[in-house]
């Protein structure tokens, strides 16, 4: 669920999945709105994977280790709705980051900077995933977009053409 393969058949199976797991009598906890909010954010729709995201911060337990997943998620998912003051909101409840999640983090921010004009401070950001973390990019090919255009209203082009063309290949 969580790699974007391109063959949405299987993210329609998993949200099927979800609900027959829940129509047997399944459990509705903080894995279950997580993982359907992780699979309608690949499918697309953020204004649904950005409620399940909020159920599965309302419906955490004491033990999990999903509370940094399900904030980076509502961050993520805000983001790509243009909410930028929910990064702000839900920012302070990230308790210290694992591995990758720091870079998912510089990700969000960069794109809260994109989105408010700080295009430097953006860069910043981005230029910093991009060399270190790229894995997450091909993972969230949406990201490579603000990247260029970053990078191209800094006119710093062919660092934009780069990015551009890697995007239509």
């Amino acid at each position: 669920t969580g790699i974007k393969s391109g063959i949405n058949k299987y993210l329609w199976n998993s949200i099927y999945y979800l609900n027959y797991y829940v129509g047997i009598g399944g459990k509705l906890n903080e894995d279950y709105y997580y993982t359907k909010a992780l699979t309608y954010e690949r499918l697309g729709f953020y204004e649904r994977a950005l409620t399940n995201y909020k159920m599965a911060l309302l419906s955490k337990s004491e033990r999990s280790n999903l509370t940094n997943k399900v904030i980076l998620g509502i961050l993520r998912t805000s983001i790509l709705l243009g909410k930028v003051d929910n990064i702000t909101k839900y920012i302070v409840y990230l308790s210290p980051l694992e591995a990758g999640e720091g870079e998912e983090l510089s990700v969000i921010l960069g794109m809260k900077y994109f989105f408010e004009g700080n295009y430097q401070l953006a860069f910043n950001y981005f230029s910093q995933v991009y060399q270190n973390f790229e894995e997450y990019l091909l993972y969230n090919p949406e990201f490579y977009y603000y990247i260029a255009e970053t990078a191209y209203r800094l006119k710093n082009y062919e660092f934009a053409k780069r990015i551009f063309r890697r995007i239509v290949s």
